[in-house]
C-alpha cells in the first residue's frame, strides 16, 4: 500500500504542466499600467543577466548547478 502511494505522489509531483510560466513572466492583462509594467521590464532584464551569469559558470563547471536559474525556475507553484 506505501509503494502504491509513493508511485501516485511521485506522479502527481513530477507532472509538468502544458502553460508553463518562468519567473518574472505573468499575464499582461493584470498589469496595464506604465509603471507596474516599467517595474516587470527591469524585473525580466535582472534575471537575463543573472541567467547569462549562472549558465557562463555552469560551463567551466565538473558538474553544472543549473537549478536556480531564472529561466527553469517556475513562476508559481500552483497550476
Amino acid at each position: 500500500m506505501a509503494t502504491g502511494a509513493l508511485l501516485a505522489l511521485l506522479s502527481v509531483v513530477s507532472y509538468e504542466v502544458g502553460d508553463r510560466r518562468t519567473l518574472g513572466h505573468y499575464p499582461e492583462r493584470h498589469f496595464t499600467e506604465a509603471a507596474p509594467r516599467r517595474l516587470m521590464t527591469h524585473f525580466r532584464r535582472r534575471l537575463q543577466r543573472l541567467s547569462r551569469h549562472i549558465r557562463n559558470r555552469n560551463k567551466n563547471l565538473p558538474l553544472p548547478y543549473p537549478y536556480l536559474d531564472p529561466g527553469s525556475v517556475e513562476n508559481s507553484i500552483s497550476t
